[in-house]
């Protein structure tokens, strides 16, 4: 018995605790709007690939 030791339950609550205040922290800059409309990292839905995409389009929109 001396021989064993307790599992340490700190990574698992240290992951926890990072998801929730991610979590709460993306919920206050979409509700206060303070990401960028550009902004892709971190936001769901939002791939770098559309962020490509909607700088082109406003390349091509752009009158000559």
């Amino acid at each position: 018995m001396k021989s064993y030791r307790p599992i340490s339950n700190l990574q698992v609550l240290s992951k926890l605790v990072e998801q929730f205040v991610a979590r709460e922290l993306l919920e206050h800059l979409n509700a206060a709007r303070l990401l960028p409309n550009l902004q892709s990292a971190y936001q769901a839905n939002h791939s770098s690939e559309i962020a490509v995409l909607k700088v082109l389009v406003n390349i091509l929109r752009q009158p000559r």
